[in-house]
């Protein structure tokens, strides 16, 4: 059936080259053509926040998603060795990630999802999606989507950037760009290293990273390849409490094609991902308490393709392909290999102050019946200032591969695991001038299938992954922004939300790790020797009390490419665990100078 399905899919892709190729060669001069103008970024009605590179403190990208209402769950946040993600209560497998647009979660687990191989050097922005707008680019959208975008190499400059810091903490960034007529490339290599704040929470980390463009009349086609490779103690990383000395070393390789036809009336974009990751984990790196060790490999190969046309009188519609071939070779997983089949559609229009996008989506495995996926998203102008928006979802959540295969003395997988579903409806109001904005939300979920690691009686000997629970899962969500003037500005954030669980007579090994309240808030002033800052972020778990930190980021404009900068973190050194039994680090500081020509 797949093999058909897989026909079925190069079949199409053979249509949409085709019909790209009898459009572009319409003998009607384009002066007598209506003029569409077709846009690249989603239409989304939900008012989700988008985090420009400008707005990125300090060297790590993940702890800044705090300021679009992601809850980032870190267990070394110095460099962004490992950080889990969570978007209003969901839990770390319920966030889809992207890279420009195409889903890069690891099959492996959700905690490996962050070995993500791009520089702070290579961000656009980063776009926080709701879980109705994400539909389109895959499964596991059932808390909303991160997409990491990447800008194009443009024009000649190039960056160096060194720093100094607590714990032996040294960094440094190289990245030049290169533009030759048509060609552009950009080459950026990163190094992180430190001895880490207590035994076991030292680490070494390298990302180098390649992307390149080249504009042509009939088509824009990107190319990107990155690498990195991460070596890190990982101290009771998956043992919380244990006291565990723990290692874990990681590479993880990602390369992407995209080539970008644009019609008179019609964009087509042909596109193919590749990722390959290793993991290697040891439980207890003196050996003294185990000898277990780990070796794992995942694969993803996803081509797609989509076809983006105006037509009357249903507005922009985009009509999409993809395979995705996942697999797994594991010392405690064993070796696996699962394929998906997606067709998408997505429609947009928009009629006086009413605007509408409707999507469906539906998935096929070879390991599961079929999927599908929809939403549907209103928005209305109430004036040129203020918008409602309403949007309503199903999703589901595929489990990995750990939840499926992986085995050990204390842990046994299950294979006939269904995924998890979702009904998500968000309801908001946006009011946006030029100096400031101001968006608030509720939210409701309805989770079903939920899978967790269990155990039927205290006394059983095993945990097992079982579809057990439901969950309700309802909050609100508020943002603004504020720009008093060119020179200052501010940003606040929170996010309040509600995780009811079903009550069982199961013992659960992992206990509720959301954030209920979440707050973030950043406050900038811009003078004539340097843009300061002040970040705020403060979180309070269920049945924990609750921390803030305070971050400072100072900088001193040296000469005209020439600057100083000091990043202080955790000022006031609050005593504080993101994930229960996995130490945080203390205050740190650092120092740096970069360059730019």
């Amino acid at each position: 059936m797949l093999k058909t399905r897989c026909g079925i899919f190069f079949i199409l892709s053979g249509f949409f080259l085709y019909t790209a190729s009898a459009l572009a060669s319409e003998t009607e001069p384009a002066s007598e053509l209506e003029q569409i103008i077709i846009s690249k970024k989603s239409a989304g009605v939900s008012g989700y926040a988008d985090i420009k590179a400008e707005d990125i403190y300090g060297r790590q990208l993940f702890s800044n998603l705090s300021a679009g209402g992601v809850d980032p769950q870190s267990r070394n946040p110095i460099a962004d060795i490992q950080t889990d993600f969570s978007i209003k209560g969901s839990s770390f497998q319920q966030v889809l990630l992207l890279l420009n647009g195409r889903k890069i979660n690891d099959p492996q687990t959700g905690h490996l999802s962050c070995d993500i191989p791009i520089t702070k050097a290579d961000i656009s922005d980063i776009a926080l999606i709701s879980s109705a707008d994400a539909i389109s680019a895959g499964p596991d959208a059932i808390g909303g989507s991160i997409d990491f975008r990447t800008q194009r190499p443009i024009g000649d400059k190039a960056l160096l950037e060194a720093a100094y810091g607590s714990f032996s903490t040294k960094s440094g960034i190289f990245s030049i760009t290169q533009k030759k007529k048509q060609l552009a490339a950009r080459f950026s290599l990163e190094r992180v290293e430190s001895d880490g704040w207590q035994d076991d929470t030292d680490f070494k980390k390298l990302t180098a990273s390649l992307f390149s463009s080249l504009d042509l009349a009939a088509a824009d086609i990107d190319y990107s390849f990155g690498y990195q490779e991460k070596e890190y103690g990982a101290f009771d990383f998956y043992t919380p409490g244990l006291g565990y000395p723990s290692k874990e070393w990681t590479k993880t390789f990602l390369s992407t094609l995209t080539a970008d036809i644009q019609g008179d009336s019609f964009n087509l974009k042909p596109q193919m991902l590749w990722r390959r990751h290793y993991d290697k984990f040891m439980l207890d790196k003196t050996g003294v308490r185990t000898s277990y060790l780990n070796h794992s490999r995942t694969d993803i190969l996803s081509p797609a393709i989509n076809l983006e046309k105006y037509l009357e009188p249903l507005g922009t519609v985009n009509l999409g392909q993809e395979y995705a071939q996942e697999k797994i070779n594991s010392t405690y997983s064993g070796k696996h290999t699962r394929n998906r089949l997606s067709t998408s559609l997505e429609q947009k229009k928009t009629i006086g102050p009413l605007s509408l996008n409707i999507t469906a989506r539906f998935d096929h495995y070879d390991t599961f019946s079929e999927q599908g996926s929809g939403g549907i998203g209103l928005g209305y102008g109430l004036s040129e200032h203020d918008k409602l928006h309403f949007s309503f979802a199903r999703n589901v959540r595929i489990p990995s591969f750990t939840e499926l295969y992986y085995s050990d003395i204390t842990t046994v997988s299950n294979e006939n695991l269904s995924p998890e579903k979702a009904f998500i409806y968000e309801l908001g109001y946006e009011h946006d001038k030029q100096n400031y904005k101001l968006d608030f939300g509720l939210f409701v979920r309805q989770e079903q299938d939920l899978i967790e690691w269990v155990k039927r009686t205290p006394s059983d000997a095993t945990w097992q992954a079982q579809n057990i629970r439901d969950a309700q899962i309802q909050g609100a969500s508020l943002r603004w922004r504020l720009e008093l003037n060119r020179d200052f500005g501010a940003v606040f954030n929170y996010v309040y939300t509600d995780r009811r669980l079903k009550k069982d007579s199961y013992s659960y090994k992992y206990g509720q790790n959301y954030t209920r309240h979440l707050f973030s808030s950043s406050l900038d002033y811009s003078c004539k020797i340097g843009r300061q800052s002040l970040v705020f972020n403060y979180k309070k778990k269920p049945n924990r009390d609750g921390w803030l930190t305070v971050d400072a980021h100072l900088n001193y404009n040296i000469a005209s490419h020439y600057r100083a900068f000091v990043n202080a973190y955790d000022i006031f050194n609050s005593a504080y665990q993101e994930i229960a039994g996995v130490p945080s680090p203390p205050r740190s500081v650092e120092f740096g100078v970069a360059i730019d020509w």
